[in-house]
């Protein structure tokens, strides 16, 4: 494959190392490499998994291994604050050894909730501090394949001066990082961060970093998770709408840059991909295990029996009544066939139905052996879905397979609101998104500010 290298004058001169992307595939997706200086390639689409704050040491290595975890990261808050007993940093050493990518992120997100959080103990404000020279000092010492500036997430309940000084302080914090950067022996691979509840305030960042580096060959975008979960402020900013709008505008406005989302998981991720990022990170593979939930494809959370709190769980005729379409999915028999190294031995037992009560009493094991049996399921299942997330990009037919995959859910309307957006049908969008039951707010373009 031929790569189109990114490197500029400008990115030359702060001494960045440059990143490439090879060629684009499908309508506004991707699939790529990035390039490090050192020589080591990550391969995009690209999911990156958390480090548990929970969870042993072992138990880590055991559900990485098994579940083919291809890239990890971490944060500088944890390491600096959190990691008193050096698992983390165990972790970090060996997955580095073994040459998996690690992204160190700064932990803006981490310190931002430690600033409004009280210690359980003396019911005190927390009071942990980061620079941008904290965190290039601990990202320089660590090594790392990217590193992410200090970034500063927007809330959706600040006014809108706060929210620009946000941004203003991210952008700042990153012209610091490149000036540490400079008299680096081994110069970081930097990605920048960008954040916006609208077209208007993302642009505004993108001008920022432009101006800096000419040319973008990789950005993070972040702010995401009040738009895609029901938290207080969800709605003054438009909700999931929103996040598929910003994801497509951010796409069409850098068509050849790598573009990370942060904090996506679950279902959104393949909205997410079929936006047009090319990479996700997430947690949600620690706390899923722990609630005792599996994952199936295109399903949503399932518990194995029936529990007091009535949540779903695996049934063998589950009647799925969505946009129109009645389908009725054995969903039991989705996860006797799961190859996952947990699910494998089951398949080998002529008796299925012995078999299935045999699984469910393994899979639903309290404790610490339960969470790894359950994780090492839902990671590989994650794993497995990018792999043919990867190909539907490459064969030109990530449009049916994303279908597919939502066609049982409850985010159709949004899939149909991407496609328009991507093809440029934009009244059809605007149309699709006024005739929802539930209205939104009109969101206020914050004109005054980002111009």
């Amino acid at each position: 494959m031929k790569i189109v290298a990114k490197s500029t004058k400008k990115i030359l001169d702060t001494k960045i190392p440059v990143f490439h992307q090879i060629k684009s595939t499908y309508q506004d997706n991707h699939t790529g490499i990035i390039l490090l200086p050192d020589g080591k390639e990550i391969k995009t689409p690209v999911l990156w998994y958390g480090l548990s704050i929970v969870e042993s040491v072992e138990f880590q290595k055991n559900v990485y291994s098994k579940g083919n975890v291809k890239a990890f990261l971490s944060n500088v808050y944890d390491l600096l604050f959190q990691d008193k007993k050096g698992k983390r940093a165990t972790l970090i050493e060996e997955f580095t050894k073994q040459g998996m990518p690690h992204k160190l992120d700064s932990g803006g997100f981490q310190l931002m909730k430690a600033n409004i959080a009280k210690d359980s103990k003396t019911k005190k404000k927390i009071k942990n501090h980061l620079t941008p020279e904290i965190v290039f000092n601990k990202q320089r010492d660590v090594g790392c394949d990217v590193a992410i500036q200090l970034d500063v997430p927007l809330s959706p309940n600040s006014t809108k001066k706060e929210q620009k000084e946000a941004i203003d302080t991210t952008i700042r914090n990153f012209k610091e990082l490149l000036k540490l950067n400079r008299d680096n022996h081994h110069p970081l691979n930097i990605m920048p961060v960008a954040h916006g509840y609208s077209e208007e305030m993302i642009n505004y960042c993108i001008e920022q970093y432009e101006e800096l580096l000419d040319d973008i060959p990789i950005i993070g975008i972040g702010s995401l998770v009040p738009m895609v979960k029901s938290i207080k402020g969800t709605n003054k900013i438009g909700g999931k709408w929103t996040f598929v709008k910003n994801l497509i505008y951010l796409r069409k406005r850098l068509p050849n840059t790598m573009i990370h989302a942060f904090g996506i998981g679950g279902t959104m991720s393949y909205l997410a991909f079929y936006c047009g990022i090319d990479s996700l990170d997430s947690n949600g593979w620690i706390q899923k295990s722990a609630y005792g939930v599996i994952q199936l494809p295109g399903i949503s959370d399932r518990f194995l029996f029936k529990k007091p709190h009535n949540r779903p769980y695996l049934m063998a005729n589950r009647m799925y009544k969505r946009n129109g379409r009645k389908k009725i999915v054995n969903e039991i028999k989705m996860f006797m066939n799961c190859n996952c190294p947990e699910c494998k031995p089951f398949q080998q037992n002529p008796d299925q139905k012995q078999a299935w009560i045999k699984k469910q009493a393994y899979f639903d094991k309290d404790g610490e052996e339960g969470r790894m049996i359950r994780a090492i399921h839902n990671v590989y299942v994650f794993n497995q879905e990018l792999e043919l997330i990867t190909s539907a990009i490459e064969n030109g037919t990530l449009n049916k397979f994303i279908e597919d995959r939502l066609s049982l859910g409850t985010y159709m309307k949004l899939f149909y609101y991407a496609r328009y957006l991507k093809n440029g049908e934009i009244q059809k969008a605007r149309n699709l998104r006024n005739n929802k039951k539930n209205g939104q707010k009109k969101l206020d373009i914050l004109k005054d500010y980002f111009k």
